[in-house]
């Protein structure tokens, strides 16, 4: 699992604990349900299990801490554990949206498209506007060959939040899929005049760009990528670049 990844389950979970720790009527956050909380943001994942199951002692029905064991056993990598306990978290709140949001992710690493699909359907049913639940969602479908269904969720991301850099960025790749390669040139300068952090943004410009008949742009592009560090840039200057 990337840093990158981590660091997003963690900042995720960090959001659903504090959001399902504001409603108290629902679900109790006592000191264990804290203290689990804080070793799992300290990445003490050992002593965070044991406070969280020290709550559920306490309070069997205590969602959040089943979530939080789920949270802890996707980061230790024990996947079908960390299902377990998403759906007892679910079986508690059926209106858990991190809770389906997390089963999906941790569906998705088992190779479970469908289900991944289904789960952060239903988040996104509690919350529309969860942008990291519907940008996954365009992830999960590209990745079963639904590229109309990923574009239909990445202008989804995009009409959430507009300037959402990646959100273009995703969608013009998305766009060259089906070769509608205007449409991904358009959302390939959108997402760099947003400042997207994908290096090979100009690099795919440049091969969209050259797939309608516009050598030079794509070729001013080549060596932008180029200049920013991107390594395979150099292959499609020598390609299609060289001076005849």
């Amino acid at each position: 699992m990337s840093n990158r990844f981590r660091s997003l389950a963690l900042l995720l979970s960090g959001f659903a604990f504090l959001a399902a720790c504001s409603n108290r009527n629902q679900n109790q956050c006592d000191n264990h349900f804290i203290k689990g909380n804080d070793y799992f943001l300290s990445c003490e994942y050992e002593k965070a299990i044991r406070e969280f199951e020290l709550a559920i002692k306490a309070d069997n029905k205590n969602a959040n801490a089943f979530y939080g064991l789920g949270q802890t056993y996707f980061l230790l990598g024990e996947y079908n554990k960390s299902l377990e306990n998403y759906d007892k978290a679910i079986e508690i709140n059926p209106k858990f949206t991190f809770a389906f949001y997390s089963k999906a992710l941790t569906e998705s690493f088992l190779g479970k498209n469908v289900e991944s699909v289904n789960n952060v359907s239903k988040a996104i049913s509690l919350k529309p506007d969860f942008l990291f639940a519907v940008f996954q969602r365009a992830s999960f479908r590209h990745n079963q060959g639904d590229i109309n269904g990923a574009i239909a969720d990445m202008t989804e991301v995009i009409k959430i939040k507009k300037d959402f850099a990646n959100g273009y960025y995703f969608r013009g790749r998305f766009y060259s899929e089906i070769k509608e390669y205007q449409k991904a040139v358009n959302d390939l300068s959108q997402a760099i005049d947003l400042k997207t952090d994908r290096v090979n943004a100009y690099l795919y410009r440049g091969i969209y760009e050259y797939a309608l008949g516009q050598k030079e742009r794509a070729c001013k592009d080549f060596n932008i990528a180029k200049e920013r560090g991107d390594a395979s840039a150099q292959t499609y200057i020598d390609q299609y670049c060289s001076q005849e």
